[in-house]
């Protein structure tokens, strides 16, 4: 995935079902000025981070790294429904798990919870963007 200097994105392969050989505009979110956008190497699953702070996914959602609930993929960018109205400011896509920094430092994870990754203290799935606990300090982001 890239960023045009207009801020679209344009994606060289939508989903695991097909793949595209030249870039192509994702006219779903055409018009949302989009400031990052996250792949993993595996590029299973995308997220993209608009400049009002909304968190779109779509991709492969096996392990629930959509964070829409289910797993079921998504075959063009959908707004994460559970962080509407937080503020985030990063986002990272692992390659089975998701996770986002808001602006007052708390970070959120989801996807594939095994061998603990998501920092909730147990190995269990996340299927929406869980808090992870304020046991540690804020986290700082660095540019």
């Amino acid at each position: 995935s890239e960023l045009t200097e207009t801020h679209q994105i344009l994606y060289l392969s939508h989903t695991h079902a097909y793949s595209v050989s030249t870039p192509t505009l994702l006219e779903s979110i055409q018009h949302v000025f989009i400031r990052k956008v996250a792949v993993n190497s595996g590029g299973k699953h995308c997220l993209a981070l608009s400049s009002e702070g909304e968190v779109y996914s779509w991709g492969e959602a096996e392990d629930g790294k959509l964070g829409h609930g289910n797993r079921s993929p998504c075959d063009r960018p959908r707004v994460i429904e559970s962080l509407r109205g937080v503020e985030v400011v990063d986002i990272a896509a692992g390659g089975a798990h998701s996770a986002c920094i808001t602006a007052s430092g708390e970070l959120f994870t989801w996807g594939k919870g095994r061998y603990g990754r998501l920092g909730h203290g147990d190995s269990e799935d996340q299927l929406k963007p869980k808090l992870v606990s304020q046991h540690t300090q804020n986290i700082v982001l660095l540019t």
